[in-house]
This record gives C-alpha cells, sequence and structure tokens, in this order.
C-alpha cells in the first residue's frame, strides 16, 4: 500500500475511541475514527465517572477544565441500609480527595465528556459516522478496512474502541483464525463473567444514587443468581425492564424517598447486562482492542472509562516510541514490530486491569452484602470508619495510573503521588524483609545471651548476685533500698533493678559510670523517634503505637526489645500507602506536645538519676527507681498535654476531615526542632564523654574500658566488672540494631521512590556518624532527613540511582 504516513484507523467513537484520537492528534500521527451510530456524542441519558488517574491525562490534553466547569465533585458519601436509613455519611470529600490527588471525583453525563473530546478534534472530517466495521484485511504493510455501507478505509493498524460486542474483535479472531490457528484461545470467546453519593445497601443487590449538577444519576444492581458466559450474557428488553421494575418501586432510598419517585422522572434507562472480564488476547497483527472491547469491569466503582484512557494512553506512548525509533520519511512500522508495541502495551495493562476488576467485583458484592462477612463489614464496621478510612479504600488504585509520557505532566500539589510522579516504581519487600527479620532476630537473641548467660558464665558472679537479692541488705557496703511502693512484686522488681543500675549512678567504677551515662543520654532519640512514631495515624493500633509496651527493656534490655520493635515495624510499613506523604503527618495536638513530653518524661527524670545527691545513696536509689517507667512518663505526659491542648484549642470550625498539600506541612516545623534538640543533647553527650577521657588523670578512663569487652579467659569478676559486661552487651547490640534500622529507612525511601540515595554510601554514613557523633545523634539526623523525604509533596523526577 506504500502508505507514507503512519495512519491509525479507530473503530468506535466513545469514551476510548475519541480519547485515542486526542491523543494522536496531540502527538502528530495521523488517525480516522469510523463511529457506527449516526451520530457522535449522543444524548443518551448514560453517565460516567472520571477519577483522578483518568482526569490526569485529560489534564495534560487540555480538556480537565472545560470537563470541570460542566460539574462540581462528589463532596458528601452517604450509606444507607434497605430502610434508607444512614449508615455512614461522609463530607468534606471533594478537598479531601483534591490534597490527595490533585483531582477531585467527577460524575456527569457520557454525551458531556463525549462532546468536549470531539469538539477538540480539530479536523472533523476524521471523525465519521454511520460506519460500523464489517471486514478487517491483513495487508503485508497496512489494514484495510470495509465498512457496512461499502466504504474502505487504508491504514497501518486498526484499534478497536468500539465496546463489549466489538465487530473489530471479532474480526480480529477471524483473522488470527485464518492465519495463525490457535492464537486464540478456546476459551477466549466464553471467558465474560458476570456532588452528593448514596449506596442503598441491599441482599443481593443495591442502589447506587448520584446528585449532578442538573440531573440525578442512579443504578440499581441485582445479582442474576447464576453465572453465564458469552455468547449467552442476556440482553434484555424493556418489558424486561419493567417486570424487574415493578418489583422494586417501593424500595427506600431514603427514609422519606421510595424508589417509584426517582423511577417516575426518568429522562432515561436502561436494563443491561453488567459482564466483566480481561481478554487473554488483545491484538493480533496489525489489530488491536482498547477500553471495553478488550477489558470491563463493573460500573460501581467507576473504573471502566477511566481504564479506557489509561489503555489509550499507554498505546500512545508506544506508538509514539516506536515512531521515533523509525527511520526514513515514510514511518512505516513492520507487522513485527507492532506486534511487539502491542504486546508491550497489554503487558503494561494486564495485571492493572485484572486487579481493577476484581476490586470492582468485590465493591459490588460488600454493597449487594453478598455474604456474611459484607454484612458485618457494610453494617457494623463501615460506620466506625472515619473519612480518611473510606477515601483511603477509594485511593488505593489511582498512583498506579498511567499518563501520556511525552506531554508536559500538569503540576498539581498532591499528598499521594502517582507512580510515574516519583524516582522509582514503589516495591515491596520481598524476600529482603524476611531476611530484615532473622537479622533483627538474630540480634536479639544474642542481645539475650549476651546479657543473660554470658556472665553467669564468670566464676562466682551468678551466687554473688543471687546473695546480693536474696539474703544481704548491703551492697558494696551501700544499704539497698528494698521499699518504694509497698507492692512485694514490684518492689523486688525495683531493687533488682537498682542492683544493676547502682555501679555506674553511684560512680563505684569510672569506666561503667561513663558507659551508663553515654548510653542512657543516647537513648534519649530513640525514646523520642517512637514517640513520633507512635503518634502517627498510619501506625495506628499496630504494636509500634504501643510505645509504654516497649518499656519492658528494662527489665530484658534493649538490646533484646529494640530488634523485635524492628520487626514489628518491618511489619506494618511493607505497603506503598504506608508512605504516602498524606500518612506522614503527626497531629497537631501532639506535635506541639512532644518535645516537652519526652524531656519532662525521659531527660529530666535521667538527668535527676546522675545529679549528685550529696552521697545520700537512699535518694540516689529512690531515682534509680524512679526513672524506671520514664518511656511511660513520656506517654502519660503526652496524653495530658495533648488533651490539655484540645480543649485550650477554638472548635469553631472542624477541619479534621479536610488535609492540605503544602509546600512545608504544618507539623514540620515543629518535628524538626523535635529532631535538632535531641541532636543536641546526643552531641553534647558524645563530646562530652569524648573531652572527659581526654583530660581526666583517672587511669580507669579509657575509651577501650568504657567501650570494648574484657579478654572472655578471665574466669574471676566482680559483681560490677560482670554488669560492665551485660551493659557494653546491651548497648553495642543497641548499637547495631539501631544503626541498622536507620539504614532499612533509608531503603525504605529508595524502595518506595521518595529518595534517590545510595544504600551503600548511606550506611557508610551511619557507620561513620556512629563513630564521630555518636548513636543518638545518627538517629536523630536520620529521622530528620527521613521527614523531609517523607513529606515532599511535589514530582520527583525519574532518576538514575546507584544501588
Amino acid at each position: 500500500m506504500g502508505c507514507t504516513k503512519f495512519k491509525v484507523i479507530i473503530a468506535g467513537g466513545g469514551i476510548a475511541g475519541l480519547s485515542l484520537a486526542n491523543m494522536l492528534q496531540k502527538t502528530g500521527i495521523d488517525f480516522v475514527v469510523l463511529e457506527a451510530y449516526p451520530e457522535l456524542a449522543p444524548q443518551v441519558g448514560a453517565s460516567i465517572g472520571l477519577l483522578p488517574h483518568g482526569l490526569r491525562i485529560l489534564d495534560q490534553l487540555g480538556l480537565y477544565k472545560p470537563i470541570r466547569k460542566l460539574v462540581a465533585p462528589l463532596d458528601h458519601f452517604h450509606f444507607r441500609n434497605l430502610r434508607g436509613e444512614i449508615v455512614a455519611e461522609h463530607e468534606g470529600v471533594a478537598d479531601s480527595f483534591m490534597a490527595r490527588h490533585g483531582y477531585g471525583m467527577l460524575f456527569l453525563d457520557r454525551q458531556a465528556v463525549l462532546k468536549v473530546l470531539f469538539e477538540n478534534i480539530q479536523d472533523k472530517s476524521k471523525l465519521l459516522t454511520g460506519k460500523c466495521v464489517v471486514n478487517i484485511k491483513l495487508e503485508d504493510d497496512g489494514v484495510t478496512v470495509t465498512t457496512k455501507d461499502g466504504s474502505v478505509y487504508n491504514g497501518d493498524i486498526c484499534i478497536g474502541a468500539d465496546g463489549i460486542h466489538s465487530n473489530v474483535r471479532s474480526e480480529m479472531w477471524r483473522n488470527a483464525d485464518a492465519l495463525c490457528p490457535g492464537y486464540i484461545p478456546d476459551t477466549e470467546p466464553t471467558c465474560i463473567n458476570p456532588g452528593s453519593l448514596h449506596s442503598v445497601f441491599r441482599e443481593h443487590s443495591s442502589y447506587l444514587i448520584l446528585g449532578g449538577l442538573h440531573r440525578t444519576y442512579w443504578f440499581y444492581f441485582f445479582n442474576i443468581g447464576k453465572t453465564v458466559y458469552s455468547p449467552n450474557i442476556p440482553r434484555y428488553t424493556k418489558e424486561d425492564e419493567a417486570k424487574i421494575i415493578q418489583d422494586r418501586l417501593d424500595d427506600a432510598i431514603l427514609p422519606n424517598l421510595k424508589f417509584r419517585d426517582i423511577y417516575k422522572n426518568k429522562v432515561s434507562s436502561t436494563l443491561t447486562a453488567l459482564p466483566e472480564y480481561a481478554f487473554q488476547k488483545w491484538h493480533f497483527g496489525r489489530i488491536m482492542t482498547i477500553g471495553d472491547a478488550s477489558h470491563k469491569m463493573e460500573p460501581i466503582s467507576g473504573h471502566g472509562g477511566n481504564a479506557a484512557i489509561e489503555t489509550a494512553a499507554t498505546l500512545t506512548n508506544a506508538l509514539v516510541k516506536a515512531l521515533a525509533e523509525v527511520k526514513g520519511p515514510q514511518r512505516s512500522m513492520s507487522a513485527a514490530r507492532i506486534c511487539k508495541v502491542f504486546q508491550n502495551v497489554q503487558e503494561t495493562r494486564m495485571k492493572r486491569v485484572q486487579k481493577l476488576i476484581t476490586d470492582s467485583h468485590n465493591h459490588q458484592r460488600f454493597e449487594a452484602l453478598e455474604g456474611q462477612m459484607e454484612k458485618i463489614l457494610a453494617l457494623n464496621l463501615l460506620p466506625l470508619s472515619d473519612t480518611d478510612d473510606v477515601l483511603m479504600n477509594a485511593s488505593k488504585n489511582i498512583p498506579q495510573g498511567q499518563r501520556l509520557q511525552m506531554l508536559e505532566n500538569p503540576f498539581r500539589a498532591r499528598l499521594i503521588p502517582f507512580h510515574d510522579d516519583l524516582a522509582c516504581t514503589p516495591q515491596k519487600r520481598g524476600w529482603k524483609g524476611w531476611a530484615w527479620a532473622l537479622f533483627f532476630l538474630s540480634l536479639s537473641v544474642v542481645g539475650y545471651c549476651g546479657m543473660h548467660i554470658l556472665p553467669t558464665l564468670y566464676s562466682g558472679v551468678q551466687e554473688k548476685m543471687v546473695d546480693i537479692l536474696t539474703s544481704s541488705t548491703f551492697y558494696q557496703g551501700t544499704r539497698l533500698r528494698t521499699r518504694y511502693t509497698g507492692y512485694p512484686a514490684v518492689d523486688e522488681t525495683l531493687t533488682m533493678l537498682t542492683v544493676f543500675f547502682m555501679p555506674g549512678v553511684a560512680g563505684w567504677d569510672s569506666a561503667h559510670q561513663t558507659l551508663q551515662v553515654y548510653f542512657l543520654f543516647s537513648l534519649f532519640p530513640l525514646i523520642t523517634v517512637w514517640t513520633v512514631e507512635s503518634c502517627r495515624k498510619r501506625n495506628f493500633l499496630s504494636l509500634i503505637s504501643f510505645t509504654s509496651l516497649w518499656s519492658i527493656y528494662q527489665l530484658y534490655g534493649i538490646a533484646v526489645v529494640a530488634p523485635i520493635f524492628y520487626i514489628m515495624y518491618l511489619t506494618v510499613s511493607n505497603p506503598e500507602s504506608y508512605w504516602w506523604p498524606l500518612s506522614r503527618p503527626v497531629p497537631e495536638k501532639y506535635v506541639k506536645t512532644l518535645l516537652p513530653a519526652v524531656v519532662l518524661g525521659y531527660l529530666i527524670p535521667t538527668i535527676l538519676m546522675f545529679w549528685p545527691h550529696s552521697n545520700d545513696d537512699q535518694i540516689r536509689q529512690g531515682f534509680i527507681a524512679f526513672w524506671q517507667p520514664s518511656p511511660v512518663y513520656v506517654n502519660i505526659l503526652l496524653w495530658l498535654l495533648a488533651t490539655s491542648y484540645n480543649t485550650t484549642m477554638s472548635t469553631q470550625q472542624d477541619h479534621s476531615n479536610v488535609v492540605v498539600a503544602a509546600a512545608e506541612p504544618p507539623d514540620m516545623a515543629h518535628l524538626k526542632r523535635l529532631y535538632a534538640f535531641s541532636f543536641g543533647v546526643s552531641i553534647v553527650t558524645h563530646f562530652g564523654v569524648l573531652l572527659k577521657v581526654m583530660f581526666s588523670a583517672d587511669p580507669h578512663l579509657q575509651l577501650s574500658k568504657i567501650f570494648l569487652l574484657p579478654p572472655l579467659d578471665q574466669r574471676s569478676l566482680s559483681v560490677v566488672e560482670s554488669l560492665h559486661i551485660t551493659w557494653l552487651v546491651d548497648f553495642w547490640v543497641w548499637t547495631m540494631a539501631t544503626m541498622a534500622w536507620c539504614c532499612l529507612s533509608v531503603w525504605d525511601l529508595k524502595r518506595v521512590g521518595l529518595a534517590v540515595v545510595s544504600v551503600r554510601k548511606a550506611a557508610a554514613a551511619v557507620a561513620l556518624g556512629t563513630v564521630l557523633v555518636g548513636p543518638g545523634a545518627v538517629i536523630s539526623a536520620c529521622w530528620y532527613w527521613r521527614e523531609t523525604q517523607m513529606a515532599k509533596t511535589t514530582i520527583i523526577q525519574k532518576a538514575s540511582t546507584a544501588a
């Protein structure tokens, strides 16, 4: 045929077909649209939902603003039972969804969207009506398409955007059977499985009512009671519709509104089967299907039209890239090259459309109360969910959306980035997550053995400890205090902990005291970070949100407990949604009270414990006992301060359901100040110890004696020396686990595309920082950087990164 310019024949002038036409027009690829019906954009009363991933593509084409002017975004969700009574309702959805994705949810006439798409085509002669495709002939260098009226059209490829009952798909199968028997699976023709929003739940059926600008759109979904396959998908007549509707007229939509009130005022209605499928083969030779001709899902989630737009965009991306590689003026491509283009499109889209089909199916089952679990979720748990939970479910399938790669992406700040906004596509940890968990578990075991077993191997140590705790009233010449609360079990525990802490607090051994001071003040940043994480909503009700629970490290050692905490962190932080900037913020009532809570709850008790007490050992032991629940003090103080803050703030306007995509989130200044303060405490501790060692005349005050284990061949140690070994094991295992956690946090940010960073270099920086400024300062610096990376709401350009 000798085409001098690449040309696409599009069969179908619906959402998929006209979207593709607009994309080809924008990229300079020639096309013609063949529409079987006598007019484009007919007024048939059908509706369409446009979601952010579809609107973003339309925005690239310059079509978002004219569509947005036609309708207000959905702003209210109302869920009702079969009597029309409210089960749950949520307002402020429009602003919240806009902040999350940069776009709202629009619901309007399908004809209105088609009209915008139609009017944007500059050369209307390329849009032909009354052209039903009846035959497609594959040539060596193109396709010949014949329509029902006898017209013949030549092009390089033919794209079937002609809906569920696609003639192009039938022609594709016919050509494939003739030229390549077995290419189309035998099961392919029968693979089809069946501003205010109100969802009305009923058993085996449901209603969806949406208020538009000038119209109300309604859907009645019902289960036909059996599974059917093409070509036996039922087609219904108006008589069938009347019979079914007659039995539903008295169904309650609202307590004072029956279905009959809506139905009698209808503009138009249609009873149709809602098949759901994704064909295994979308293409053969120079023919490909898109939209409903290749994948169809139940309309309740609104993904169908958006999926059609996405597939059209993916096809356009592939064509533009392939044509850019063509040499010569004719811009023709071989059939083999076109096949690769089509295959790439299907592979890019298949997993996503299958996920959308499954989720739409489950959504329909949920609202139709198909099973006992669906009834519990809809009628019992949904009323307990807040707006964020409901919108989180609505948001989960949006970030994976495609876009036109050759066109500028209009900037719209958002709290949930699209995958192509990020430095890389977010990935789950996979087997590496299990490897991290095993590593932390191993450190916990090492910590336990080193703290609770190793010291007992030295002769006489265990017996001396038992004697001190059970029969002696003196400890190294100091009278042991055995009464603190009056409760024997509590007092025994506090006495044991006093024995463990007294040598360092009282200064019986200068090296041991220095280690103890350094260690406990280095824990201040960790307590700070753990408390911050407990306040984030994304950690709500997870084990890492109960920081008081982890204060058991006072009994077993932070070396044993911290690695287990990090394993719990692994379990909750794997999903992509955990890392959305939306999920990062700390509520205002907490972020403004965190600093006084950690200072008063942990830092002050630690200072008091080591403060000189005029050699009064009874007071000193009292402060040791008082210090032990210090992580719990932090929690109590935080709750009290946050409650007090809430009661003093004005409640005239509730903004709890409105999130804002800001360049500098309101909580960031407070968090940066908190991390900077904890960094300062660690720096002062680190260099204070170094200066003390450098200028001390005490021969025992050496870095090696403070921070290194003695030779293990020594078999006779005092209780204080044995406790020093225990503290050393606790310190070094905790340091290794926590520095590994910092490295894990860096890798996580790279894994989810929020940072372009070399993990190896980051690990080297963490190791060097531990030596130069101490582990506490490294934790603070790491979380300061992590916070700024997680808060980014602007686009992060794709970039190549080091491993």
